[in-house]
């Protein structure tokens, strides 16, 4: 678990390490500070991006996972962008153990996004509060790119 406050904080710090990862496309903080946005490549497949949410659960009082596969596609010569919801995510992404479903409602936006369930946060992370953030990034943003974790996450000076 980590309380509200110091997720806040640890928060903006991750930014930096999300932006030396050479697959995020873009990231920046919501307009009220409660959550990073970002927009990251699938690590192989060049037709397929994530779009994913780190917020807070209160519930569980641990960081919150939402994210979207969005699919480029040609149509009449136009490029577009796409939600892809795939029955199979494992063909799209490392979901290791993870329960993944397709069951939160953007509360901003309105539209359905897959979540991450949060149960076992704790038990994965530990409970140390020092970079609890970062090492839960190590483990989780491993969904969508099996070499996040090589992403200089302990580098105090990020």
């Amino acid at each position: 678990m980590i309380p509200l406050g110091e997720f806040r904080e640890q928060l903006q710090a991750l930014i930096p390490v999300l932006q030396l990862w050479p697959k995020c496309l873009s990231v920046h903080a919501s307009l009220n500070g409660e959550a990073l946005i970002g927009l990251a490549e699938h690590p192989t497949l060049a037709f397929y991006t994530y779009e994913f949410e780190i917020g807070y659960s209160q519930t569980y009082q641990e960081p919150r996972l939402i994210f979207k596969i969005w699919e480029a596609t040609t149509e009449q010569g136009a490029e577009l962008q796409r939600p892809c919801f795939p029955a199979d995510l494992s063909r799209l992404m490392n979901v290791q153990d993870f329960s993944i479903g397709l069951d939160h409602l953007h509360e901003a936006r309105k539209d359905s996004w897959f979540s991450v369930h949060a149960c076992d946060t704790s038990h994965i992370v530990g409970s140390v509060k020092h970079h609890y953030l970062k090492r839960w990034a190590s483990v989780y943003l491993s969904l969508f790119d099996p070499c996040f974790s090589n992403t200089y996450l302990f580098v105090d000076d990020v």
